[in-house]
């Protein structure tokens, strides 16, 4: 603690709580809020929320975004919220997408399956893109799609919607 409060930092990213550190943050609550706004303008009455990291801080964040702005509006489900803990060492870098066929499943076989999902980043936005192929669904006809952090973009088909992080902006502000 000594040696921050001597050197110039700042905080940035999804960090949180690095007291006495100033920092440069993304209101992921207001991420999920705007995902789920955006498809609601679309005409998605029934819209699904899924991560592989329940436990992650900022992919909670998001989820409660999305919760919090569809309770308002009398539109949320909670059987639509498919979200699991991560697999036996979390903290290792990932070489492939999350296997997402679980949660697709779950929300197939529901007897009102949404018509969106909310993705908590790319990364698992890729891995139901995926996860539909292999069942020979399509993006946006059969299941619209959107994920977080604007990452995935460019290599998957149909593109992806995705939240942009304004990392550019936040590096900014932070120097």
């Amino acid at each position: 603690k000594e040696l921050i409060t001597l050197l110039p930092a700042v905080g940035f990213g999804a960090a949180h709580n690095f007291d006495p550190l100033p920092q440069v943050i993304v209101d992921n609550n207001a991420g999920g809020v705007i995902a789920a706004e955006e498809l609601l303008k679309r005409g998605h009455r029934r819209i699904a929320f899924v991560s592989m990291r329940c436990h992650h801080r900022m992919f909670l964040a998001r989820q409660q975004g999305y919760e919090e702005f569809l309770r308002a509006r009398n539109a949320f489900a909670p059987e639509l919220v498919q979200s699991a803990l991560p697999g036996p060492n979390p903290n290792l870098p990932e070489k492939e997408f999350p296997d997402m066929s679980g949660p697709l499943e779950a929300l197939l076989g529901l007897p009102e399956p949404p018509t969106a999902v909310i993705a908590a980043n790319d990364w698992m936005a890729a891995g139901f893109y995926e996860a539909m192929e292999q069942r020979k669904l399509r993006v946006p006809e059969d299941l619209s799609v959107i994920g977080f952090d604007h990452l995935a973009n460019l290599f998957l088909r149909p593109r992806l919607t995705s939240y942009e992080t304004p990392m550019r902006g936040m590096g900014a502000a932070a120097a």
